[in-house]
């Protein structure tokens, strides 16, 4: 169950059931034969720690080794990727409440609500086929967090200013008073293997199925 929610989710068969504010549904999505169900680490810090910058690093690491990743960030601050004047921004305002575009090689697809979906929602819907999900943000709802700490900020690492039951490691380029796994920074390998150790060690990159 996610906190502050009815629901129910099992991502392996691809079904996400819900019963929110008098909404009720189920979504479902065949899953790719095969396939298990995808992992999913998340990446969390203070403002300016080099976050997407490690991700970047982490998600091109392991797409040369074969894995399909997926990612998903949560902003903030509202965001706006359609631009005005634009056929699919006209659907949008006209009242369309969904709105896809989609070209050769590529598809978008814009979706109006009420509350920013939990990551979990995001996965069951759209990440069935990929091999691990990479989040950034969401917080303490997000799972399997690693924390980036860049010493230089002056700040106090999060994993020991709150709760650290939810992290699984720091990446960081300082010593730490912490039991948590601390993984270099500076070399985004060992995040890597850190990663495929612990999360992707049943998974064999779905590049070398196909």
């Amino acid at each position: 169950m996610c906190k502050g929610a009815d629901k129910a989710i099992r991502i392996g068969e691809t079904s996400l059931e819900f019963n929110e504010g008098g909404k009720s549904g189920t979504y479902q999505r065949a899953p790719r034969p095969g396939r298990k169900e995808p992992a999913v680490v998340s990446f969390g810090g203070w403002s300016g720690s080099g976050k997407t910058t490690l991700i970047e690093a982490v998600i091109r690491l392991l797409s040369d080794k074969g894995y399909r990743i997926g990612a998903i960030k949560h902003d903030g601050h509202r965001f706006d990727i359609d631009r005005p004047g634009k056929d699919s921004w006209l659907m949008t305002r006209a009242g369309a409440v969904v709105t896809a575009i989609c070209d050769s090689s590529k598809q978008a697809v814009i979706r109006q609500h009420e509350r920013c979906p939990s990551p979990f929602d995001l996965i069951a819907a759209d990440f069935t086929d990929v091999d691990l999900v990479i989040v950034e943000g969401w917080k303490a709802e997000a799972p399997n967090r690693i924390e980036v700490y860049r010493q230089e900020l002056g700040t106090i690492p999060l994993c020991e200013e709150v709760d650290a039951s939810g992290f699984v490691a720091v990446a960081t380029d300082a010593r730490l008073a912490t039991a948590l796994p601390q993984l270099d920074i500076n070399t985004p390998e060992t995040v890597v293997d850190f990663i495929i150790t612990h999360y992707l060690n049943e998974n064999v990159p779905s590049k070398e199925n196909e």
